[in-house]
C-alpha cells in the first residue's frame, strides 16, 4: 500500500468525523452552533478538493463543489463573532451570509459558462473576487473580535477560543497570501511568473497551507464538538462567555442598577448600547441577562425608566407650577419633547402636565 493511498485514507477518516460534527450543530437551536456546523461543512468541501481533486476534477462533483468555497471562510468566521453578539444591539449576522453565498452560487456557474470562451481568461477575476472578500471579512472580523469578543472571554476556556480562532485566521491569512501570489503570477503570465509559480506557490500551498488546514480540521473538531451544549457539561462544564444562571443569580446582573445610578450614564441623550459597554466595561452577555432577568425588552426600554424616574425626582424638588417641563427633562436625558411625552405616558399612565399638577395639589 503506498504512502497516497495512505494519506487518502487519512483525510477520508477526518472528512467523516468533520461530517458527524457538523450534523450535529446544524442540528442545534443556537445560531454559534449553526455557523459552527456550515463552517465545518465548508471544510469537508475543501479537503475533498485539496486533497482528492485528481479523483473529482472530471466528475459531476466539480459541478456541485467547484465552486470558490475560499470566499466563505472569512464572511463566516466574522458571522460566527457576530453572534456572540447582545440581541439588543440589533446586528444582523444573517445578512453578511446572505449576499456572500449569493455571490458564491453565482460565480461558479458564471467561471463555467466563460471559461468556454478562449479570449477571456476569467481565472484571475474570480481570484481577485475571493481575495477583496476574504481581506475585507477578515479586516472586520479581527476588528470585532479585538473591541468586543477578547476582553469579554472568560479566562478558563480563554485558550479554546482564543486557539481555534487563531488557527481559522492563520488559514485564511495564508490562503489569501496564496491567492495574491496566484492572481500575480497569472496576469503577469512570463517565464519567470511560471516559475515563480512552480518554484514557490505550488510549494508553500504544498507543504505550509495543506498541514495547516490538517491542524485547522483537528481544531474545528475538537472546537466544535466541545461547543456542543450536552458535551459542554462532561467536558468542561462551562462555556466560553459568562454562564447565564450565575448572571441572573451573581452581583454582576445587580452591578448594572448600581452602575447606572451611581454614574448616571443615562443623562447623556445620545447613549447606546454600544458606548454604554464600552464605558461601563459590563460583558454583553451579562447586559442581555439582567434584561431578562428584569424583565426589560431591550436596552433602550431600561434606560428610559431611569430617566423617567429622574425627571420625577427632580420635579419633585421644584413643584413650581411655572417650570418648564421640557427643561428638566432635556436635564434627565431625554432629546426631544414627543420623545419625552411618549414615554412618560407609557410608564406612568399619566401626562407630564398632569403629574406636575398632581403634585401641586398634594
Amino acid at each position: 500500500m503506498s504512502f497516497n493511498n495512505i494519506f487518502i485514507g487519512i483525510v477520508f477518516c477526518i472528512i467523516f468525523e468533520i461530517a458527524l460534527v457538523a450534523i450535529l450543530n446544524l442540528t442545534q437551536k443556537e445560531d454559534r452552533n449553526r455557523i459552527l456546523g456550515l463552517i465545518c461543512a465548508l471544510l469537508i468541501i475543501t479537503l475533498s478538493k485539496t486533497m482528492l481533486w485528481e479523483y473529482i476534477k472530471d466528475t459531476f462533483l466539480y459541478y456541485i463543489i467547484g465552486g470558490p468555497e475560499k470566499m466563505l471562510y472569512a464572511p463566516l468566521l466574522y458571522a460566527y463573532l457576530l453572534s456572540y453578539k447582545d440581541e439588543s444591539l440589533n446586528v444582523n449576522w444573517k445578512s453578511h451570509l446572505k449576499i456572500i453565498f449569493a455571490i458564491y452560487i453565482i460565480v461558479h456557474p458564471l467561471r463555467l459558462i466563460i471559461s468556454d470562451i478562449n479570449h477571456f481568461d476569467i481565472v484571475p477575476v474570480y481570484l481577485i473576487l475571493v481575495v477583496i472578500l476574504s481581506v475585507y471579512y477578515y479586516y472586520k472580523g479581527f476588528s470585532y473580535y479585538k473591541m468586543y469578543i477578547k476582553p469579554k472571554l472568560k479566562s478558563y476556556p480563554k485558550w479554546r477560543f482564543q486557539t481555534f480562532y487563531i488557527i481559522f485566521n492563520l488559514y485564511i491569512a495564508l490562503k489569501i497570501c496564496i491567492l495574491v501570489m496566484a492572481v500575480t503570477a497569472r496576469l503577469i503570465n512570463t517565464q519567470s511568473a511560471n516559475e515563480f509559480s512552480a518554484n514557490v506557490i505550488i510549494p508553500t500551498n504544498n507543504y505550509v497551507l495543506i498541514p495547516v488546514l490538517i491542524l485547522f480540521c483537528f481544531m474545528m473538531i475538537f472546537y466544535a464538538l466541545t461547543e456542543l451544549s450536552s458535551f459542554k457539561k462532561y467536558f468542561l462544564n462551562i462555556s466560553v462567555h459568562e454562564d447565564e444562571s450565575y448572571i441572573i443569580k451573581g452581583h454582576n446582573a445587580l452591578s448594572i442598577e448600581d452602575y447606572l445610578l451611581e454614574s448616571k450614564i443615562y443623562l447623556k441623550p445620545d447613549l447606546d448600547v454600544r458606548s454604554f459597554l464600552e464605558e461601563s466595561r459590563f460583558s454583553q452577555t451579562s447586559l442581555k441577562y439582567y434584561l431578562k432577568a428584569s424583565r426589560y425588552k431591550n436596552f433602550s426600554e431600561l434606560i428610559n425608566r431611569f430617566r423617567v424616574e429622574d425627571f420625577k425626582e427632580k420635579l419633585n424638588r421644584k413643584r413650581h407650577p411655572n417650570f418648564d417641563l421640557l427643561s428638566i427633562a432635556k436635564e434627565s436625558g431625554f432629546k426631544s419633547k414627543a420623545n419625552f411625552y411618549r414615554i412618560f405616558k407609557k410608564y406612568e399612565g399619566i401626562t407630564p402636565r398632569e403629574y406636575q399638577t398632581s403634585l401641586i395639589d398634594n
